[in-house]
């Protein structure tokens, strides 16, 4: 989780298909807005921007879904054509800042900002008419940087615009209102809270399923790559062109569903880290690899495991049964005529004999093995059968190579490998276990 989320987000009339983060199928603006709270650490920041109908809307359900989980610092409303330059867009824009409350914290006193209410605006005809707005900037007009106009847009459609009266620049403005906000926020328990070093929460229920990538979503799939088939619940195989069903035992599938998520996290994290991705996302992947991994050693054990097997000992009888079958099949294979050899048997062969049927040495069983796949399999701990236990791998933790530097000087040669101090444990950082 991020202690701030400071982002852009979509706008469209359309909906995604997003159980996790939008089971109740909002626009997806919205949706964008309440995936973003999702992913905020409690005390922590949305900072965004959104067209004015997160707020303005006649129906309540975006704005009552976010304030179950946030309190609204503040809002500042742009003028009409605030991005037409960069976006192309002559909407009506809104900063928002958000703030995700604490589980054990009530909601801030004064959030009134779920509802609308009708407002004095100026019309076509220079007149006075009323226009529904939120009731956040009914009740904080300085807030809206601009004089609110009623005009006409598709099929005479009536639509809201908010004319600058360019008394001073609009960035000069935005500042001066956001700093408003801030000084209100703090004097009131709002303030931002939250730390990078205190935010990381690492379990099933906040895991960030967008950030995995499955093996077989990858360019240029690995032939023989595995994956589960949710819709049969059984195993398929890549054979270089298409995927096909992979026979597998019905009490295997469930533990290789699970060895799957572990090669997919894994592989997932390696590559956050090789490309640089925040280190919150990189945090929550370190810590889904580090749950289901002790959660598969819960139920099953160490990935490597396996046993030592001790043949049972073989008997005089035993040893002089085996050796006068392996006779007879030798002076048969010895035949002349198609009468069996009756000669004596070499010395040497019947030494052989004896070393092939006597007792055997103990041997392993239970490992468990991989088909070509293996490349795309989660790096495996080191299990030591004399001390019962298991030590997870280092994955790096950066890119092998170091950036550029920003010196006047170009940098010649190869870049230096780096020190042992720039490898760390991906799975033994410093970071909540589940």
């Amino acid at each position: 989780m991020s202690p701030s989320t400071p982002r852009p987000i979509p706008f469209g009339g359309f909906a995604l298909h997003d159980p996790a983060h939008n089971p109740a199928g909002h626009n997806i603006h919205n949706h964008f807005i309440l995936k973003s709270l999702a992913l905020t650490a409690p005390g922590g920041y949305v900072a965004t921007i959104s067209s004015h109908f997160t707020m303005d809307s006649a129906s309540q359900r975006a704005r009552r879904d976010m304030a179950q989980v946030a309190d609204l610092v503040g809002a500042v409303r742009l003028p009409t054509k605030a991005f037409a330059r960069v976006a192309g867009t002559d909407a009506v824009t809104d900063i928002l800042i958000l703030r995700k409350r604490e589980e054990d914290r009530e909601p801030a006193a004064g959030q009134d900002w779920i509802d609308t209410r009708p407002v004095p605006a100026t019309d076509k005809d220079g007149g006075y008419t009323e226009i529904d707005v939120n009731a956040y900037f009914a009740a904080h007009p300085e807030n809206i940087l601009g004089a609110l106009h009623v005009g006409h847009g598709m099929y005479n459609a009536e639509t809201l615009e908010v004319r600058s009266s360019g008394d001073a620049p609009l960035g000069q403005a935005v500042r001066e209102r956001l700093a408003a906000i801030t000084r209100d926020a703090t004097e009131h328990g709002l303030a931002l809270t939250a730390t990078p070093e205190s935010t990381t929460t690492l379990d099933a229920a906040t895991f960030d399923q967008g950030l995995l990538t499955a093996a077989e979503a990858r360019q240029n799939t690995a032939l023989a790559t595995l994956r589960y088939d949710a819709e049969h619940d059984g195993l398929q195989r890549f054979d270089g062109t298409r995927w096909v069903d992979h026979p597998a035992r019905a009490g295997k599938v469930a533990e290789t569903r699970q060895l799957l998520h572990l090669r997919d996290v894994s592989g997932t994290l390696i590559r956050a880290q090789l490309d640089g991705l925040p280190a919150p996302d990189r945090d929550q992947l370190r810590g889904e690899l580090n749950r289901s991994y002790d959660t598969y050693v819960a139920q099953h054990g160490p990935i490597n495991r396996f046993t030592w097997t001790n043949p049972a000992e073989i008997t005089q009888a035993k040893h002089d049964q085996r050796m006068g079958k392996a006779e007879e099949k030798w002076r048969t294979s010895n035949a002349e005529d198609g009468v069996p050899y009756a000669g004596d048997v070499p010395v040497e062969t019947r030494q052989g004999w004896g070393r092939r049927r006597g007792n055997r040495p103990p041997r392993v069983s239970g490992h468990r093995t991989w088909t070509a796949a293996s490349a795309t399999t989660p790096p495996s701990p080191r299990w030591r059968p004399w001390r019962s236990s298991t030590r997870k791998p280092k994955l790096p933790a950066r890119p092998r190579s170091s950036p550029p530097t920003s010196s006047g000087r170009a940098r010649r040669g190869p870049q230096r490998r780096p020190s042992k101090q720039r490898w760390r444990s991906v799975w033994m950082r410093p970071a909540p276990w589940t």
